[in-house]
């Protein structure tokens, strides 16, 4: 990883799930991964030196998200 890149991990949670969504955003973009249920880590790329963002990772199961964790990242 480098500057314009980190990666955030996740306790497993209860319950059933299909898929996590990581959301990662500030006031320039907003980009959403797709990680496979089995896994409880996410990279993310792209992003720009020096700004700030949130990150949200969600359970999903069919059209219906679970429990929403939400990390602060003062990514500088």
């Amino acid at each position: 990883m480098n500057s314009s890149s980190f990666s955030v991990s996740w306790d497993n949670a209860v319950g059933e799930s299909d898929f996590h969504r990581v959301t990662v955003a500030n006031n320039v973009i907003t980009q959403m991964l797709t990680i496979p249920k089995e896994k409880r880590v996410a990279v993310v790329t792209g992003l720009m030196d020096g700004c700030s963002y949130n990150v949200s990772a969600e359970r999903e199961r069919g059209c219906d998200s679970g429990e929403r964790c939400l990390y602060d990242c003062d990514h500088r």
